[in-house]
């Protein structure tokens, strides 16, 4: 990794909420991990194409005065795609931040008189082995308890990574014009493809894109309401609202909730085959959702007649 680079993309991103308070552009910046300097331009790179795309098309003036102001140099910048890249350095950091954090909690550690005996004894080993001992350990040694405590931590991030993302989706040549759609669809929801229709047998990642495009909305559009459900909950729904509703004899609307969000995820629609009037208050949902601008994106295990 080019030391340089990481250092003054870091400045950048600090720069960047001082200056703009954008929450939506630093997400943006934070797809990125930089690369390298080459002859004043600041090189980033993507693990997708859409971020390095988005970034360049709507914040490189931006993130160029940025780096003009951070040093003083006629700076330029741009952001690539490359997966393979992305994928080293990105590795790269996240080893440098477990050490960072491991080395945290060993300085952090009181003394005790164990700990004063394990270094007197360290001092006794030849200057020989000593020197080839790393850094990190020669130091302090951590306490053996520690290791499983580190090794929760990073299967908890882990766990949150691998989250049904477009980052951890696998496309093929069966899927990729899906996943580019549902992508549009997540980047200008309510403009891009409404109401939005995935289709396909099951087990072929269609759960997988629609809880992709609500993650991703969620992250960038955190003003949105966004709403997933399958066809089996919304069923649920209504068949207890109506319950209710005729026990109470409150005349009030029913779901009131499902018409109050800006984006609308069902899946398996197919189970509303058969269900009358399910149907009918759902396609109720569904027109006035859309006379509103709002997104609806729904799945299937077969096509539309």
């Amino acid at each position: 990794m080019d030391n340089s680079a990481h250092l003054i993309w870091s400045d950048v991103l600090e720069l960047v909420r001082q200056k703009y308070q954008d929450v939506k552009m630093l997400a943006w910046l934070e797809k990125l991990v930089p690369y390298k300097i080459m002859d004043l331009t600041l090189i980033c790179v993507s693990q997708l194409q859409w971020p390095a795309d988005v970034v360049m098309r709507d914040y490189k003036k931006q993130i160029e005065e940025c780096l003009q102001d951070i040093t003083l140099e006629d700076f330029s910048f741009t952001a690539q795609f490359n997966p393979e890249i992305y994928k080293e350095l990105n590795k790269e950091l996240n080893n440098q931040a477990e050490t960072k954090q491991i080395n945290q909690i060993q300085t952090a550690m009181p003394e005790t008189p164990a700990l004063d005996a394990a270094k007197n004894k360290q001092e006794e080993i030849p200057a020989r082995i000593q020197n080839s001992i790393p850094e990190s350990t020669s130091q302090e040694i951590a306490p053996v308890q520690q290791a499983p405590q580190m090794q929760v931590r990073k299967s908890q991030r882990n766990i949150i990574r691998d989250s049904r993302t477009f980052d951890t989706f696998i496309a093929g040549d069966s899927n990729a014009a899906a996943m580019a759609s549902a992508q549009k669809v997540a980047e200008m929801p309510g403009r891009m493809f409404n109401p939005f229709f995935l289709y396909s047998k099951s087990g072929l990642g269609k759960t997988h894109l629609l809880m992709a495009i609500k993650n991703y909305i969620n992250e960038f559009y955190p003003e949105k309401t966004t709403l997933y459900v399958t066809s089996e909950q919304f069923l649920q729904d209504y068949i207890r609202e109506i319950a209710e509703s005729k026990k109470k004899q409150t005349g009030q609307p029913i779901m009131e909730h499902y018409r109050n969000v800006d984006v609308l995820l069902v899946d398996d629609i197919q189970f509303f085959e058969g269900k009358n009037e399910s149907q009918e208050y759902f396609f109720a949902t569904f027109e006035s959702l859309i006379s509103k601008g709002k997104q609806i994106v729904l799945s299937a295990d077969r096509s539309p007649k």
